[in-house]
């Protein structure tokens, strides 16, 4: 026909990969950069997760995961006494009124760890223990380096390090490290940080940089679980807010490395 012809050229050459009309799918090689709508389903199958996994178990994993990203070894269970561990991340800062430290620091790691820890001392009241590893001195990461670039840097005024714990996890399922922190008697407005109820909990929230709240080593997402003896988690906002005013210590629990910290508490 003398239409078929300028039609088939007007089509070949719309076709910028040049492949025929009519030529067969399984001889037709597919160029880089094609669409992947012919792509078997199968490579493109998600990752499941077993049903049998407790929300315990689960977080337990993810806080294993996290910490093998960090590239340190831990201890994740003791099957003898069924027990389990996982990291936990601690800040302790020191102002200008702090002349010494009160720990020595052991060297001979990937990262620093504290040794001695001198009881009653300024590391030992923000809650420094033996073998913690050191992950942040005022902001700089201490994996690989050693002890005559870091040590000018734990000198420094005012100073927050950063340190991580392999620590027995508690609470059933909800994982938590609990933590007793010095307040030094004042309200909450004083210390510098707010509180909301996620859950069953109230939990700290807005810490404000170098604030009272700050130097005691709280944190965002912190679960407050009593204020000096005082049970507070099924307290009002008046009456937790009357509980802190003049309170010496706050208990607070704290989510391992690797879960959504702001999860609501459900003990």
């Amino acid at each position: 026909s003398p239409r078929a012809t300028p039609r088939a050229a007007t089509s070949a050459a719309a076709t910028p990969l040049g492949t025929p009309r009519g030529t067969p799918r399984a001889t037709t090689p597919t160029p880089r950069g094609t669409s992947k709508a012919n792509t078997p389903r199968a490579t493109t199958s998600r990752p499941t997760t077993p049903r049998d996994k407790s929300p315990r178990a689960a977080a337990l994993s993810v806080a294993s995961a996290a910490a093998a990203r960090l590239g340190v070894a831990f201890k994740h269970s003791d099957e003898e006494e069924g027990r389990e561990f996982a990291i936990f991340r601690l800040h302790l800062s020191f102002d200008e009124k702090v002349k010494r430290l009160e720990f020595e620091v052991e060297w001979g790691g990937e990262q620093p760890a504290a040794g001695a820890v001198k009881p009653g001392g300024a590391a030992a009241v923000r809650s420094l223990h033996k073998g913690d590893r050191i992950v942040e001195i005022n902001g700089k990461r201490t994996s690989g380096k050693g002890r005559d670039e870091l040590l000018p840097a734990l000198k420094e005024r005012p100073l927050l390090l950063k340190v991580d714990r392999s620590a027995e996890v508690v609470g059933g399922e909800e994982p938590h490290l609990e933590l007793s922190l010095p307040i030094g008697g004042v309200s909450a407005q004083v210390m510098g940080f707010d509180v909301e109820w996620r859950g069953e909990l109230p939990v700290v929230v807005s810490v404000k940089p170098q604030s009272k709240a700050f130097l005691a080593g709280l944190l965002d997402n912190d679960a407050i679980v009593r204020v000096d003896d005082r049970e507070v988690a099924t307290s009002t906002r008046p009456a937790l807010e009357a509980a802190l005013q003049g309170a010496q210590t706050v208990a607070i629990w704290r989510r391992p490395l690797g879960m959504d910290a702001t999860a609501p508490w459900h003990p």
